[in-house]
């Protein structure tokens, strides 16, 4: 990693493959790497490379043989990356809890989001191929949802609201052990309420200053395909 006076930063690593085991888990990943470069505002362009990935336990499994990720950060709000990402993932296998065939699937996504006129306008492209292991069922899926008109500020705020909701969660965990003392349990019951109103925050923000009338629009797309017929 080369880190420039102004900010800049250049940056090309691996990992060597990793395996681990616990509670019955078992993690494999094969290799990462990945490289690119970002400025001082966290703009930049970036690529990841994955190889295998593989979590296994007793009567489960998941298979990534491998992933690419490529991203163009053009700009960020409330801790959200804006601009245009490329994954593609094919030949993702899933092998759920008690059935005997994989479910397997090549799996793609695109996204493309940024700033005009101050609002926040995008779309997010999902989309898996060549499904099989669903009794013929489904064969493809398309998932878009396309956003227009989202307000900077408003987005900016759900940012540190989301950031004060993960912060209270961690805390509740690490206080759950504490729970056997009255401060423990006081501690604990403050946490719960400023959750439920770090919560109340976020939907009030959403649909307060988040979303503007006549100019906020939201759109879904679900296409299906199967062998008799497409919906």
């Amino acid at each position: 990693t080369v880190i420039g006076f102004g900010g800049s930063t250049h940056y090309d690593f691996s990992t060597n493959p990793l395996k681990l085991d616990q509670d019955g888990t078992t993690f494999v990943m094969d290799s990462l790497a990945m490289s690119g470069s970002s400025a001082a505002d966290m703009t930049g362009k970036f690529k990841v490379q994955m190889g295998k990935l593989e979590v296994k336990e007793a009567a489960t499994q998941f298979t990534l043989p491998s992933m690419q990720v490529d991203g163009d950060i053009t700009s960020m709000i409330g801790g959200q990356a804006l601009g245009k990402f490329d994954l593609k993932a094919p030949g993702v296998s899933i092998l759920a809890e008690g059935t005997t065939v994989p479910t397997s699937f090549d799996l793609a996504m695109q996204s493309d989001s940024g700033i005009a006129d101050n609002a926040v306008s995008g779309k997010v492209a999902i989309q898996a191929a060549s499904i099989q292991g669903l009794n013929d069922a489904v064969s493809k899926v398309d998932y878009t949802v396309e956003m227009q008109g989202l307000d900077v500020a408003g987005l900016e705020e759900i940012g540190k609201l989301q950031a004060e909701l993960q912060s209270a969660q961690n805390q509740l965990v690490w206080s759950a052990d504490a729970t056997e003392t009255p401060e423990g349990q006081q501690k604990q019951q403050e946490l719960m309420t400023k959750l439920t109103d770090t919560t109340g925050k976020v939907v009030n923000t959403l649909f307060g200053k988040v979303l503007k009338t006549d100019k906020s629009r939201l759109h879904t797309t679900l296409l299906a395909e199967s062998a008799k017929g497409k919906s």
